[in-house]
């Protein structure tokens, strides 16, 4: 005879069950992901900490080389296991399905003993689920869905009624927010807009001030245990617990002391704060992603809430008769609509990224729904959010981006690196070049060896304390380096020569060349596509959205020519880039740590804003941005230099031009 199972069981377990079959059958359906992340750190982060190679490496792969490691664990365990690609993916949707267990919780607050209260919280979860940035994100190796459901446990903790005196529920909801910040520090912002809710109740009679310090502390703690013994690690190497963020406090001599903080999606105009809401509706690129991820709902909740605040102004003013409603306006309501308005502002402040959005994206869903309670006459509430919803998915499945870079899900590993023998039995120096760093071959390499991305999103010197540190492995290893780089299409004649002249000329400040008689091939994925991504500029795989299927490592060895005006030729250059670096420190910034060289022209990468100057005596000043195609013709080196034409530090539109 079975055993009896209570009937409140059935009903806890049941968005449980429905959240994960959701999430993992759209995550099924999606595919896997192999995106640029992908393929430059998720991979590599957690390898080189579980191996020990954080102390062999310099800036392996490009600034995010340093980002705490402990999130992607999981995902390296289980590829490195080789379990089917499926599996994997079947495991990390279920993880991610607790974003929607959360959200049914929070919507649970806002109905609380009212009319038909499951039924909205089924809606209003269902509207936060189809979030276009979760749905890209779910499944995939992306730890955004999990540290979203560390900040909506924090958010469930604080606006809860039953928790309201609770000093335990005040720890809990600081440790968990604590430790969304020590996984990714863009979770500030989250816990910056809990703390101004937190702030604010206690004024409103449902908080004691004593509880604010409780979930400071509990912030402390989590931060601490998630993040504090990698940030000493970084605090004895480096100067800065939070390496090579925040340089602009903390001044370490080995990262640009110019704040790094991607500019490309950040308002840079007053009524861009306003118009991001609808402009997130728009079928482009670069709204709030790389790649085309329309979203209604920001839009429709700002219209409803419009409605709404007439509609009581009406009332207040006697014009429209007082009706019962379904619900009131609570002080849910009002802590929760906080910590959206409070996350938006610093949201769009400290980068505009939709990834980093993603908690406030998924609320902004339950929002909508409540609002929309609150507005309408019920029936017809629920109509409208039904073809809101019916139409977002039509409109994102139809024209938007399910993954990055999309892959059907197969029995085979998630990320199908083949390398030669010798280089699994000897350990080498890798120099990788260029601004995808293609870290993901690492754990697959000679575990013994080292990686260092000289020339990427920031090149380095051979000066200073960082020069120091690179010329010192340059001379351990000497006769064990090699170079990373895509497979060019050596054989075609028109871009063999290019490519042997650009990698010479841009090498030759290292004292190194690339040996091409001693070159292995790494092949990643299908080496039918992405060959030959590189023409004339070290940054132009990058901008073509592309990522290299065939890699050739291929033995450094000295450079046997002299160029007898480089450093004449290299100065000049670089008081072009100083005078556009003091001029507009936005746009072209953090100022790079060296020069890099191109073919025929000298160049610097900003990776605030992805421009890339490239400066030639015989084609001028030139600005590239790197997702847009298109280039800014700023004039002569002498027009530049002697002021003769305008340097226009006005932020040019990042949105592609599709």
């Amino acid at each position: 005879m079975l055993p009896h199972i209570p009937h409140r069981f059935f009903a806890a377990a049941t968005p449980w069950i429905v959240a994960i079959l959701a999430t993992v059958l759209w995550s099924m359906a999606a595919g896997k992901d192999v995106s640029w992340d992908v393929v430059n750190h998720h991979l590599y982060l957690p390898f080189s900490w579980l191996s020990g190679r954080t102390d062999a490496d310099l800036f392996p792969v490009g600034p995010q080389s340093y980002q705490n490691p402990l999130a992607y664990v999981p995902f390296y365990v289980m590829v490195v296991s080789e379990w089917p690609a499926w599996s994997i993916g079947l495991v990390l949707a279920a993880l991610h399905s607790a974003n929607l267990v959360l959200l049914w919780h929070l919507a649970l607050c806002l109905w609380k003993d009212q009319h038909q209260q499951r039924l909205w919280a089924f809606i209003a979860t269902a509207l936060g689920g189809i979030t276009p940035v979760f749905l890209q994100n779910a499944g995939t190796s992306s730890i955004d869905p999990f540290t979203s459901i560390l900040v909506l446990g924090a958010l469930l903790c604080v606006i809860h009624p039953g928790a309201a005196k609770s000093d335990r529920a005040m720890v809990g909801a600081g440790l968990l927010a604590g430790f969304a910040f020590a996984f990714k520090q863009s979770n500030a912002t989250y816990c910056l807009a809990l703390a101004g809710v937190l702030l604010l109740q206690p004024w409103t009679g449902t908080r004691k001030l004593h509880t604010v310090l409780l979930f400071g502390l509990g912030g402390i703690a989590g931060a601490a245990a998630g993040i504090g013994w990698w940030s000493w690690m970084l605090w004895e190497r480096f100067g800065n617990p939070l390496f090579p963020l925040l340089n602009d406090i903390f001044q370490s001599p080995y990262a640009p002391q110019q704040p790094m903080l991607a500019d490309r999606f950040r308002p840079h105009t007053g009524m861009q704060w306003i118009s991001r809401i609808w402009e997130m509706a728009w079928l482009k690129r670069f709204i709030y992603q790389e790649i085309f991820t329309p979203d209604i709902r920001p839009a429709a909740a700002l219209s409803v809430a419009m409605i709404g605040l007439a509609g009581a102004a009406l009332r207040r003013l006697g014009v429209l008769a007082t009706s019962a409603s379904a619900a009131g306006w609570t002080r849910v309501d009002t802590s929760l609509t906080g910590f959206a308005l409070i996350s938006y502002v610093l949201w769009l402040y400290t980068s505009g990224n939709g990834r980093y959005g993603l908690p406030l994206l998924m609320v902004c869903g339950v929002l909508l729904a409540r609002w929309a309670c609150l507005a309408l006459p019920q029936a017809v509430a629920r109509i409208a959010l039904l073809v809101i919803g019916v139409s977002q998915m039509l409109y994102f499945s139809s024209a938007g981006d399910v993954r990055f870079v999309p892959k059907p899900w197969d029995d085979e590993s998630y990320l199908d690196v083949q390398v030669p023998d010798r280089l699994k039995a000897e350990p080498f120096l890798h120099l990788t070049l260029g601004l995808q760093t293609n870290g993901v071959v690492a754990p697959f390499l000679h575990h013994g060896g080292a990686m260092i991305n000289p020339i990427g999103q920031l090149a380095l010197p051979m000066d200073g304390p960082t020069g120091h540190e690179l010329k010192r492995r340059l001379k351990h290893w000497e006769g064990r380096t090699r170079f990373l780089f895509p497979a060019f299409s050596m054989e075609d004649p028109k871009i063999g020569p290019k490519v042997s002249v650009l990698l010479s000329d841009a090498l030759y400040r290292f004292g190194l060349d690339v040996d091409w008689s001693d070159c292995e091939t790494i092949v990643f994925g299908n080496p039918s596509a992405g060959s030959g991504l590189w023409a004339t500029s070290l940054h132009g795989e990058y901008r073509d959205g592309k990522i290299g299927r065939r890699l050739l490592s291929c033995r450094a060895a000295p450079i046997q020519r002299v160029w007898p005006n480089y450093e004449a030729e290299r100065k000049a250059a670089e008081a072009v880039f100083h005078k556009l670096e003091r001029t507009c420190p936005r746009i072209y910034g953090p100022p790079a740590m060296a020069t890099d060289r191109g073919v025929l022209q000298w160049q610097r990468f900003y990776p605030n804003t992805d421009a890339i100057v490239s400066v030639s005596e015989t084609a001028g000043v030139i600005v590239q941005h790197g997702r847009r195609n298109i280039d800014q013709y700023l004039g002569s080196i002498e027009e530049v230099m002697q002021g003769k034409r305008p340097i226009n530090c006005e932020m040019w539109s990042l949105l592609a031009p599709d």
